[in-house]
């Protein structure tokens, strides 16, 4: 294009020329040409899919994805209750012992958390108190530990057996 050559109009919406195929949108255009491009990388897969059917194929990866973490799951479930209680026996114990109810809390908490960020944000929440709650109630318990073990350590507390 010369700097003599008129410049082509153009439509102040969204810049494209103005000779453009009328009632298109610059959405419409790139969607058109985005399916031309998933037509051409069909026709040409270079990899292999089980089936022909995209139904089947989904069905067989959602399997896949959900059967790899729920193995991912259960290996980290365990690996935290060995890390948690002294010896093996209990942890098994810890992780057989779950209630239908507990299971049933586990698996809302964990979709509620999946859903929005807000949900994300609830949950986490709920876990930083239920730990501050656990860890300021292991103190406590530890004091008490401490506090009766000194009771009865204690010189001033005879007894009068030869009395």
């Amino acid at each position: 294009m010369t700097s003599s050559d008129p410049a082509p109009e153009t439509d102040p919406s969204d810049g494209a020329p103005a000779d453009r195929e009328p009632g298109t949108t610059r959405k419409n255009r790139v969607l058109r040409e985005l399916d031309k491009q998933s037509e051409r990388h069909a026709k040409g897969r270079n990899f292999l899919l089980p089936s022909p059917d995209a139904t089947t194929n989904l069905l067989i990866a959602d399997i896949v994805v959900r059967s790899a973490s729920t193995l991912f799951r259960k290996n980290v479930e365990r690996r935290v209750a060995r890390a948690s209680r002294s010896n093996r026996q209990e942890a098994e114990d810890l992780l057989k012992g779950r209630s239908m109810l507990k299971t049933l809390a586990l698996y809302s908490a964990s979709k509620i958390a999946t859903r929005s960020p807000l949900g994300l944000g609830l949950v986490v929440g709920g876990l930083a108190i239920k730990t501050l709650y656990d860890v300021g109630k292991a103190r406590e318990d530890a004091e008490r530990a401490s506090i009766k073990v000194t009771k009865s350590k204690d010189p001033s507390e005879k007894s009068d057996e030869g009395a």
